[in-house]
């Protein structure tokens, strides 16, 4: 057996693993917060990815984003990222992420996949953004 043959490619991305390593937006907003700043409080879960975005109510713009994760690493990316991308964007826009662009978000090399199979890595992204725009 070669030594090539021997080394097995890492399972993440440096982006994935810095991303669940030190996500920015976990955490949660509540009625309270909302409240407060005079926001509309926007919150969905699709199996294991609570999101909670605060949302101005006349313009529907996420004001801001934060995410729980109870899955593993690429839950954890996921949900940051979803939130890094949808702050500033329109509510219908960001519910109209589309899975290939956080994918390519996530990559280290433009030309090449951040997972091995991305529809199914990432599938719980859509349905999730789906509920977020019935909530």
């Amino acid at each position: 057996m070669s030594q090539e043959s021997t080394v097995s490619s890492p399972k993440y991305t440096q982006k994935i693993l810095s991303l669940a390593q030190s996500p920015k937006h976990r955490g949660a907003f509540f009625s309270e917060d909302a409240k407060q700043k005079n926001m509309a409080l926007v919150t969905a879960k699709y199996k294991d990815i609570k999101v909670y975005w605060l949302v101005e109510p006349e313009m529907n713009i996420v004001y801001d984003a934060k995410f729980f994760a109870y899955g593993g690493t690429l839950s954890i990316a996921l949900g940051e990222l979803i939130c890094s991308m949808a702050k500033g964007l329109s509510l219908k826009s960001a519910c109209a992420l589309k899975a290939s662009q956080v994918e390519m978000a996530m990559r280290d090399d433009a030309d090449q996949a951040a997972v091995a199979q991305p529809e199914q890595s990432l599938a719980t992204m859509e349905p999730l953004l789906q509920a977020i725009d019935e909530a």
